[in-house]
């Protein structure tokens, strides 16, 4: 019985070796790829969350009282989605309270914008999370 050639098995380990090294160095490029994917979608979805905001607080000029807007905006630029909620919460009660009070003609504007105002920070909220 031959004993296997020691130039072939160095030769096969040679190979076995740059096999292992164009392996590890196609990992690392896709992780590479995979990182920059990933920052990419970071800010993809910062730039939609800032179009959101801002898409937000234009329609709220068109229904909402200036004071809501003013602290609206500066709610959304600290990114405190506590406070907004908490925004949301006192209207939704004020609304209820101005429902509840026994009015032969109410005002049905002040109702209807109310009900804009409370979908749209509803919207907000939910984008900011």
């Amino acid at each position: 019985m031959e004993s296997p050639n020691p130039r072939s098995r160095f030769e096969e380990l040679k190979l076995l070796y740059q096999r292992i090294t164009e392996t590890e160095q196609g990992y690392s490029i896709w992780e590479q790829e995979n990182a920059k994917k990933g920052k990419l979608m970071q800010v993809v979805q910062k730039e939609l969350r800032e179009l959101k905001i801002s898409i937000a607080l234009v329609q709220l000029d068109l229904v909402a009282s200036p004071e809501i807007t003013e602290k609206v905006s500066s709610l959304t630029a600290e990114g405190n989605t506590q406070d907004l909620l908490n925004l949301i919460l006192d209207m939704v009660s004020d609304l209820e309270k101005y429902v509840a009070i026994d009015r032969t003609k109410p005002d049905m504007a002040y109702i209807k914008r109310s009900v804009k105002t409370l979908a749209i920070l509803t919207e907000l909220l939910a984008s900011l999370d």
